[in-house]
């Protein structure tokens, strides 16, 4: 009779426990994910940032002037459009986008002149006057936002200050036209190179069937000096 009665205990008391372990295991799996997760778009912004910085603006300085050429048959709506540029950062963060973060969606991509360098006058500060470190994608007047279109399968400009747009049907929006932080704007010269960030604003699910409901909303972001042109 005891033992029957210390069985009946135990399974009682492991039924009062076990909805309490469930949930401790469900949100050690949700934050080790979210770590991983946040872990991995970092690696993403920061490949994003040293792609963007070695191919910089493409432009030559010419007597003291910033001198840029469109590219025939590319998507620049003018000399100084980044679209083409834009698009070969994305296209080399895309990769592992889609397959590294399983578990959030992208929002935006963001490719920012930080904050801390901002043109003063119509002047671009030197170096010497930029604090790189200071990146954050809260500091910066000049981003290009890129949103995706699943109607058209790519990355779009959300946020055009000029120029032609189109309608993209899954946003609702116009994109397209020329972005604000132009290839003027991003300079290599020796002594007065400037900084170049890349961000991303994604929205993290829990993999956890208990804690689907649970969703957070986080921004990386890296900022990395332009290499002095011909370096």
């Amino acid at each position: 009779m005891r033992r029957q009665r210390q069985r009946g205990q135990a399974i009682i008391e492991l039924a009062i426990l076990f909805p309490f372990l469930l949930l401790v295991f469900m949100g050690s799996w949700t934050a080790a994910a979210l770590i991983a997760n946040n872990d991995t778009a970092a690696q993403v912004s920061g490949y994003g940032a040293r792609v963007a910085a070695e191919i910089g603006n493409g432009c030559s300085l010419v007597g003291g002037t910033v001198s840029c050429t469109k590219a025939v048959g590319s998507c620049q709506q003018t000399a100084i459009d980044p679209c083409a540029v834009d698009q070969a950062v994305i296209s080399a963060m895309t990769p592992a986008l889609n397959s590294q973060l399983s578990n959030s969606s992208v929002n935006y991509i963001y490719i920012y002149q930080p904050g801390a360098c901002l043109p003063s006058g119509g002047v671009l500060p030197p170096l010497s006057s930029c604090t790189v470190t200071d990146g954050n994608l809260a500091g910066a007047t000049l981003k290009d936002q890129y949103q995706y279109c699943a109607s058209t399968s790519q990355w779009v400009l959300t946020n055009p200050v000029s120029g032609t747009t189109t309608l993209c049907a899954s946003l609702g929006l116009q994109v397209g036209g020329v972005a604000p932080y132009t290839l003027d704007l991003r300079t290599q010269t020796v002594a007065d190179e400037q900084a170049i960030g890349v961000a991303l604003k994604f929205t993290f699910t829990s993999p956890a069937p208990v804690l689907s409901y649970f969703s957070q909303t986080d921004t990386t972001y890296t900022a990395i000096t332009l290499p002095p042109q011909g370096s």
